[in-house]
């Protein structure tokens, strides 16, 4: 069948042929005959049991039930090992996607052939057909029609919570996926290392663990950031609906300070977390005219459930501005009416210093002259007078020639 293919040209083609044993299951074909699709996994158990008990009759006694439990205790009692071949793996998914207990028995069933290091055991290979190439992919379908929808209504609850259960679904699977290459990474470097398989599948397989692992960070990197968002939204809706109340005004009362976008964003219920903090600040600064220290503010929103105290904290805060509005021109004042009497006696003092100068250099001009005249020239050395030392002036001696 495949001597004329190109995988008759690999080098371990002859290894393996007709060594192992296939089970062909075509989901088609089952869903077409079974009178009751919620039996379907039932009876793909049921036909592969018996076909396996014509040739393993002894290594499956009546009580074996699945289909996982006995391709392990075949390859346990003889050795042999499994092709699984899958056609139209995703019928179940996509034509009885409203029905909750199909999806659920059909997953549970390729979890029990195939998640975990005991599969690994008795299946050689398997080989899945079908449209959807895998089961997260719907659910990652589903999170990008929901990014895209909350786009246009960020604050929707619904789509909100429809991505934090998704994320949730997304990480699950990727830590199953995860877990299952992780398990099977030393039998793959095992097979690689004996040349069972060459070094671009072996380097394939890594970077599939890689991208995996790159794909649970960013999904749980994505859930921490909705839930940070979430609370900040409430926390700052919170403060703007309190921050109303107690001042008897709405958002429109303040739309030339918020501008169109923001109010109406406000209005209807798309602004994120960080524009409601905007708000907060606009707000404030206008309800205290421009004199609000917004961290008092904003810990008396979340702390003081009472409106008058909350109109209290704002009067306080402009008093509090006003106060410190009149020091600052109390200091400048200050400041200006002593700048003349300040320049005036830093002349003074400038010409104090000037006088000093003036004196010192008239004595150092002294004590130059006295030395000048003291100096007597012969064949010794050149010695400073006693009126060059009593000027301030130390003496040495050096060997010179007159």
């Amino acid at each position: 069948m495949f001597s004329g293919l190109a995988i008759s040209q690999t080098a371990d083609f002859e290894k393996h042929l007709n060594q192992y044993d296939v089970i062909h299951l075509d989901i088609q074909w089952f869903l077409s005959n079974v009178s009751d699709p919620e039996q379907i996994v039932a009876y793909i158990t049921e036909c592969t049991l018996a076909e396996l008990r014509t040739i393993y009759a002894d290594q499956l006694p009546p009580e074996v039930s699945t289909v996982p439990d006995a391709l392990s205790r075949i390859k346990e009692a003889t050795g042999q090992k499994f092709v699984i071949i899958i056609d139209e793996w995703d019928v179940l998914i996509r034509d009885e996607a409203s029905n909750q207990k199909i999806q659920d028995d059909y997953i549970n069933f390729l979890r029990g052939m195939f998640k975990g290091t005991e599969p690994t055991k008795y299946i050689q290979l398997a080989f899945l057909t079908g449209i959807l190439p895998i089961k997260k992919l719907k659910t990652q379908s589903a999170l990008n029609d929901v990014n895209r929808l909350l786009k246009l209504d960020p604050s929707n609850t619904v789509l909100v919570a429809q991505k934090q259960e998704l994320l949730a679904q997304a990480i699950s699977q990727t830590e199953e996926k995860l877990s299952a290459l992780e398990a099977a990474q030393e039998q793959v470097a095992a097979a690689f290392a004996r040349g069972d398989i060459g070094a671009d599948k072996y380097q394939a397989f890594q970077r599939e663990i890689e991208e995996t692992r790159g794909k649970l960070n960013k999904y749980k990197a994505d859930l921490s950031d909705l839930q940070t968002e979430q609370n900040a939204l409430s926390q700052n809706t919170a403060r703007l609906e309190k921050l109303f109340a107690a001042t008897g005004t709405e958002v429109d009362d303040y739309a030339d300070v918020l501008g169109t976008r923001l109010t109406s964003a406000i209005k209807n219920g798309t602004a994120n977390s960080d524009q409601l903090r905007t708000a907060l600040e606009k707000i404030g600064k206008s309800a205290t005219g421009g004199k609000a220290d917004i961290r008092q503010l904003t810990d008396a929103l979340d702390t003081v459930d009472d409106g008058q105290a909350i109109q209290n904290l704002i009067q306080q805060l402009r008093e509090a501005g006003d106060a410190a509005e009149n020091t600052a021109d109390d200091v400048g004042q200050i400041a200006e009416n002593t700048k003349g009497a300040a320049l005036m006696q830093a002349a003074d003092q400038l010409s104090a210093v000037g006088d000093k100068i003036q004196e010192i250099g008239d004595k150092a001009l002294d004590a130059y002259t006295d030395t000048e005249n003291a100096v007597t020239f012969d064949t010794g050395p050149i010695t400073l007078s006693t009126a060059a030392r009593s000027s301030g002036f130390s003496s040495s001696w050096c060997p010179c020639t007159p």
